[in-house]
């Protein structure tokens, strides 16, 4: 008997089982790599759940099995409703096998919502100000305290099911009869509100009972009325005056009949143990103040008043499925230092999220204070200049009975935390630290036989884990965290290698495209601040690179559909500005390549070159939609900018560019902006470039994306992995052997010459410098994408194989299933095992000397000499020739060996 094949992985809108669906879906799937016939066709179907009656089911036709996935569900969900789906996979054998997945409906339509927005009533207590000797800043000392809330309801019967939608001008937590409804934090996260709300939707059935039940809510300031970013101006209301709830329940009942349970005039608000909550500034807890009961039937008090309630009006919340922001990791901290009223704490890693103390010991009145930071000075004290004016510090005032302080309405990043107060009774077991931050679902495994290397790509996992809270952020710790568009664009190749982000970007793409103003421009950040930035040349191209990028990745036609009118305004707005092709003009604040090390890169150079590359993938993705007049003008005015480049900054006969640096030409190589008959004297530019600087590096935020990968691409993946390897100043592994756990913000954030860079722009926990780890997946190992491959269905498998290395092993769990690439090299045999899933194909290369021969499970291949494309520019003297094979999905071991 054979094992048929299986699909794995289920993903609507590229998630697991999503709440909160709206619209059409986008349903797709993998297929396993363990079986034993092929795949010959999938079938999906899709039936409300608990029935799969011909009436309540869809089904669509068999489908190659080189299908990424389908649309389903324009016009055919329903509100508040369970569905079910599977993919039946047929094989070759004629056996099928089927697995399943669910997703959950939110409200479907227009006209849905009943509820009501609501803020407290008027102050049961007048608030008074603290003393001036309590420890608080001016800043935090009148942020005012959290509003709790709480209403009564009857479930009449027995339900079928209980659905509620939830959303807050704030960030909430929702309660069901003293059950916390799901394990979201920091919903609904951070959009620009003036365009959009996004709500939570949440299966309650099991939560709720036939009589009496009580919601209560609690709704801190968030990104609607906290502080955000560094804008000083707006700062506490950037958004909006107050906190606001908005919740609405469906209880359908099994008769057919339904109860709508609404947030409004109804429900009651009070004050609370929450003091103050700001993500920047921290929490205050005072555990003194005791509500009782309330979130149970029957649990006010007389400190609960009416709310103010008022129109939803026309900003209707939307509901856009992205990863939800989750506690996913805890971890032990190990006191490093203790005093009688101080103690240090270090948890081996930058993160982003909070501390749960767990106090057993404190009199009524006893206090806590927990400040957060990146790194310890050499005298062994917290280091926090970096974080500016964001004070990162919570603070917890006891009742006198055990209890847990969790703030979970703040988010600090940091390594280390200093508790001040009543601590003397504190150990290791009653302090964690807890990962906050965005679900996205990790594909990526990788090693590469180097503890230096191995930490590199740790700390790279972490800087995205970290900077990925509810946006892509720049960093987690100072008064920014600023969702900036070239850090994501750069940085999203290295990010999808590791993590599923199309659901998490497509989110944050909606507020890319609404800072575009009437000219076209995009700003600098989404969501958008009221700066100055904005239209950068590298910042505002990500408007085009995101959508075209998560395209390629996963394959979803939709993030093009949304994104192309855009697209074409960017376009037109550079090339309104700049008649003679040269990006010059309205260029924003042109940042260049940002954080560059001794030299720097022509702005207009790397505007222009830009200007071309967005050029190019609109062309494309006009291409992909059918829009064949506008591809054809694209393509037309890129042939005249790439002119307007050659003229203006490329010496030919030398191949030099006006800016002869790294960067430079590694925009010419990478962007294909230069004559076949030019690239040998522009590569050899690149190399001089790199070797004379040591070898070593002098790329900023955008050159590093393009470095190695362009060295691999001219045949001197030697150099690359030099510059991998390098530990000296300036280079990857100088912050890993100086106890780096996530990627700085810069190469020189600490040295052992000058200490730390300006406290005014030094984080510890930045992704953009991080962009290597593309190089390690895509080269190193080999697993790379072919040119005009889609969702990963066929690649371009060329490791750069290396004897001081030794050894690399990469996997990832792709669109279309597990990919695995190891390979071993000694300097005389090569051992490289491939795995490709059921509807993933492969061209393998490997450069081969006259000396050796290759097997390929076993087998000699005969050798047959091909070029690549770009070709070949700058290959080591007396490299080997370079051979390439197509090799089928499954398990494959090639050898090379010296005969």
């Amino acid at each position: 008997m054979t094992d048929g094949q299986v699909a794995f992985s289920l993903l609507c809108d590229q998630l697991v089982e999503p709440t909160g669906v709206a619209g059409a879906v986008w349903l797709s799937w993998s297929l396993s790599n363990a079986a034993d016939s092929a795949p010959e066709a999938v079938r999906v179907r899709v039936w409300r759940d608990g029935t799969r009656s011909a009436v309540d089911a869809w089904e669509s036709e068999w489908m190659t099995p080189l299908t990424a996935g389908i649309r389903h569900g324009e016009d055919s969900l329903i509100s508040n409703t369970r569905y079910a789906w599977s993919v039946e996979v047929r094989s070759s054998d004629g056996s099928s096998t089927r697995t399943s997945s669910v997703f959950l409906t939110g409200l479907v339509g227009a006209g849905r919502w009943q509820a009501q927005w609501i803020a407290s009533g008027p102050q049961s207590v007048v608030r008074a100000d603290p003393p001036s000797d309590d420890g608080l800043s001016y800043a935090v000392r009148y942020l005012p305290p959290t509003p709790y809330f709480r209403h009564e309801f009857t479930v009449r019967r027995d339900l079928e099911r209980a659905v509620v939608h939830v959303t807050a001008r704030g960030v909430y937590e929702l309660f069901a009869n003293g059950e916390r409804v799901g394990d979201r934090e920091l919903e609904p996260g951070w959009t620009d509100y003036s365009d959009r709300v996004e709500y939570q939707t949440y299966d309650i059935t099991d939560a709720l009972r036939v009589g009496p039940n009580a919601f209560g809510a609690t709704v801190a300031a968030g990104w609607w009325h906290g502080y955000v970013g560094f804008d000083r101006r707006r700062q506490a209301e950037h958004y909006g005056a107050e906190p606001e709830l908005l919740v609405q329940a469906h209880l359908c009942y099994s008769d057919g009949s339904e109860d709508v349970v609404a947030s409004g005039e109804g429900w009651a608000s009070s004050e609370g143990p929450i003091r103050f909550a700001d993500l920047l500034m921290g929490q205050y807890v005072d555990d003194r103040v005791d509500l009782g009961d309330w979130t149970l039937p029957g649990g006010a008090d007389s400190s609960w008043v009416p709310v103010r309630a008022r129109d939803i009006g026309s900003s209707i919340p939307t509901s856009t499925p992205r990863p939800p922001i989750r506690a996913i990791e805890h971890r032990a901290g190990r006191i490093v230092h203790s005093e009688p009223d101080r103690i240090l704490v270090d948890f081996g890693q930058n993160l982003v999220g909070r501390l749960n103390v767990t106090v057993s010991s404190l009199e009524r009145g006893g206090s806590i204070t927990i400040r957060h930071g990146e790194t310890i000075t050499p005298e062994g004290d917290l280091y926090v200049d970096n974080l500016r004016t964001a004070e990162a510090t919570d603070r917890f005032v006891s009742s006198g009975r055990s209890a847990t302080f969790a703030p979970t309405f703040t988010s600090h990043g940091f390594r280390f935390a200093e508790l001040i107060g009543d601590v003397a009774a504190l150990t290791d077991r009653d302090i964690e630290a807890v990962s906050v931050r965005s679900d996205n679902r990790e594909v990526g495994t990788l090693t590469l036989n180097d503890e230096g290397l191995d930490q590199l790509h740790s700390n790279i996992v972490w800087g995205l884990r970290s900077n990925m809270v509810s946006i892509p952020t720049d960093c987690p710790q100072r008064d920014e965290r600023l969702g900036w568009l070239a850090d994501a664009q750069v940085f999203l190749p290295s990010a999808a290698y590791n993590a599923n982000v199309s659901a998490f970007l497509t989110s944050w793409l909606r507020d890319v495209r609404y800072t575009q103003d009437d000219d076209g421009a995009f700003a600098d950040v989404a969501p958008r601040l009221r700066l100055p930035q904005q239209a950068a040349p590298g910042w505002g191209d990500a408007g085009v690179i995101v959508p075209w990028t998560l395209y390629r990745l996963y394959g979803d036609i939709r993030v093009l559909q949304d994104s192309f009118e855009s697209m074409l305004a960017w376009i037109g707005h550079i090339d309104r500005h700049n008649p003679d092709h040269l990006w010059r003009h309205a260029a924003g604040l042109n940042y260049g390549d940002w954080l560059g090390v001794e030299e720097e890169t022509d702005r207009e150079l790397l505007a222009t070159a830009y200007f071309a590359r967005s050029l190019e993938l609109t062309a494309a993705a006009a291409d992909v939609l059918h829009a064949t007049s506008e591809a054809a003008r694209l393509r037309a005015l890129r042939l005249e900018v790439v002119d307007a480049f050659r003229r203006e900054f490329l010496d030919s006969s030398t191949g030099v560019l006006r800016s002869d640096t790294q960067t430079a030409y590694c925009l010419a190589l990478a962007f294909d902006l230069i004559n076949p008959g030019e690239l040998p004297l522009v590569a050899s530019r690149l190399v001089d470039a790199v070797e004379r600087r040591g070898p070593a590096l002098t790329t900023g935020f955008i050159g590093v994306a393009l470095l190695l990968p362009t060295l691999s691409l001219i045949g001197r993946s030697d150099l690359a992995w030099a510059l991998a390897r390098r530990r000296e100043y300036p280079s990857w592994l100088y912050s890993v052997d100086h106890g780096a756990t996530t990627i700085w913000e810069r190469w020189d954030g600490w040295t052992t010459t000058d200490g730390f860079q300006s406290a005014q722009m030094n984080s510890f926990n930045h992704y953009s410098l991080g962009s290597i780890d593309e190089w390690f997946y895509a080269y190193a190992a080999g697993i790379r994408q072919s040119r005009n491959s889609l969702a990963f269905a066929d690649l371009e498998m060329e490791p750069a194989v290396d004897a001081a290395v030794g050894h690399v092993a990469a996997s990832f769990e792709s669109p279309r299933g597990l990919i695995r690439s190891e390979w071993s090299y000694d300097g005389s045999t090569l051992e490289w095992d491939i795995e490709l899933p059921p509807s993933c194909s492969a061209t393998i290369v490997l450069a081969v000397s006259p000396r050796e021969r290759v097997l390929l499970n076993g087998v000699e291949l005969t050798l047959t000499a091909v070029e690549t494309e770009p070709p070949l520019a700058a290959p080591l003297a007396g490299a080997s020739p370079r051979y390439r094979w197509r090799v089928d999905p499954g398990r494959h071991r090639v050898t090379r060996l010296v005969t």
